[in-house]
């Protein structure tokens, strides 16, 4: 439920370094469950370079940060897509509350889907708002 004590805010490139301190344990845990593609640090650059966005769920009763994420703007040859890269907090089911803010801001620049890779638990949290479970990405080291 979308409330006004919690709201979503796309932090502004010269809000970050305001923020990060909060922000970089709560991604680090959501980037614990990738395969090392990315860390903090690269995370960081990324934002700062405009490649990717942060957004967060701040709530104002507890006046802190309580959800981060992490979204970049991908140019397939035949689409530009959205892609969710981490989430990290407490509160993930409110999160899913204001994805519609992201996806809004999404067509706004002209993306046509949103993509995530994510454990099978939020694919099923997904579903239930939309979204479908199109494949599943796996990967072996050799």
């Amino acid at each position: 439920m979308i409330t006004e004590e919690i709201q979503l805010v796309g932090v502004p490139y010269s809000s970050i370094d305001d923020v990060w301190v909060s922000v970089e344990p709560m991604l680090q845990k959501g980037i614990e469950h990738g395969d090392g593609e990315l860390d903090t640090r690269d995370i960081l650059r990324l934002i700062l370079e405009r490649a990717m966005q942060l957004w967060v769920l701040w709530d104002y009763a507890e006046d802190r940060v309580v959800m981060a994420g992490v979204t970049e703007v991908v140019n397939y040859p035949k689409m530009k897509v959205c892609r969710a890269v981490v989430l990290g907090g407490e509160r993930l089911g409110e999160w899913l509350n204001y994805i519609q803010e992201i996806e809004a801001w999404a067509k706004a620049k002209g993306c046509e889907r949103m993509e995530a890779y994510g454990r099978r638990g939020l694919a099923k949290k997904m579903e239930d708002i939309g979204y479908s479970n199109t494949y599943v990405v796996m990967r072996k080291k050799i």
